[in-house]
């Protein structure tokens, strides 16, 4: 999958699902964006040829990582 912006804004941004929302992004292509991927909710991966680039080469924000328990 190619996801390719107008050099703003998120590739993916996944808010809907509450604590439970769990998502799988696998061999997914995402460029032209200044953030790559916001996901709110339990489970994030992101997996295979997968590649994210980002203007600038900026991460922008960075969150926590790994489990929260």
């Amino acid at each position: 999958m190619k996801i390719t912006g107008k050099d703003k804004g998120y590739g993916v941004y996944a808010k809907r699902g509450g604590a439970n929302l769990t998502m799988t992004l696998d061999n997914v292509s995402i460029k032209g964006v200044e953030k790559g991927v916001r996901m709110e909710g339990k489970s994030l991966t992101i997996s295979g040829h997968s590649t994210i680039s980002l203007l600038g080469g900026l991460w922008g924000e960075v969150g926590e990582f790994g489990d929260k328990s």
